[in-house]
């Protein structure tokens, strides 16, 4: 008897569950500025830092809320997605395909050098 009962109860939990969820997912489906943590864009709410494309312009979700512009080269900024490249390094948005393809070069000369010396 009591095997029938908690199968019962597990059931009945798990039909709970299921309706709250639910209801969970259509309370979600309308964005306002309350329900949403980070920024509104095309209806949709994005995380904070997430990037995408608005207006065929690059994107991020700013902390403040709002979506701006990804920086160029040599922009100021705090965090890998605000930068076009995806890197900010030191406060400075950066090309690393640049540096590494001009380490690569160097790299190459000293070789070279190295080769004709021997």
């Amino acid at each position: 008897m009591d095997y029938k009962k908690s199968i019962m109860l597990i059931i009945f939990l798990l039909f709970i569950s299921i309706s709250f969820a639910a209801t969970t997912l259509n309370f979600y489906d309308i964005i306002t500025k309350e329900t949403c943590v980070g920024c509104i864009t095309d209806n949709k709410c994005l995380a904070y830092g997430i990037r995408s494309v608005s207006n065929n312009v690059p994107s991020y979700c700013d902390i403040t809320g709002q979506t701006l512009g990804q920086k160029q080269i040599s922009a100021s900024c705090q965090n890998n997605y605000e930068c076009l490249s995806n890197q900010c390094s030191n406060g400075v948005c950066i090309d690393i395909q640049k540096d590494i393809k001009e380490t690569q070069g160097m790299l190459q000369t000293i070789m070279d050098w190295l080769k004709n010396l021997f």
